[in-house]
C-alpha cells in the first residue's frame, strides 16, 4: 500500500483509494478493500483535533488487505500518515 499526499487550498482532506484489476479480477474483493479503507480514514479523522487540507491518494498493491485484520490495517494506514505528516 502506497500514500500520495498533495496541499489542497480546502479546509478537509479529498481521498481517492485505487485498487486496480491487478490486485483482484473480482470487482467485490476490490470494493471491499476501498470500504475497509474508507472507514478506516473515516474514523481515524474523527478522532483527530487537527484539520487535513489535503488530497490523499491511497494505492493497493496486495489483494491481502480484503482478509487482513482490522486492527493491523489501522495500523497500517496510520503509519502512512505519520510518514506523510498528515497526523
Amino acid at each position: 500500500m502506497a500514500l500520495r499526499v498533495a496541499p489542497n487550498k480546502r479546509p478537509d482532506y479529498r481521498m481517492a483509494v485505487v485498487v486496480s484489476k491487478k490486485v483482484s479480477k473480482s470487482a467485490v474483493v476490490r470494493n471491499r478493500i476501498r470500504r475497509r479503507l474508507y472507514e478506516i480514514i473515516r474514523t481515524i479523522k474523527k478522532d483527530a483535533d487537527k484539520e487535513w487540507p489535503y488530497d490523499l491518494v491511497l494505492t493497493v498493491h496486495d489483494e491481502r488487505i480484503a482478509t487482513e485484520d482490522a486492527s493491523i490495517l489501522h495500523t497500517q494506514v496510520v503509519r502512512l500518515l505519520q510518514k506523510s505528516n498528515v497526523i
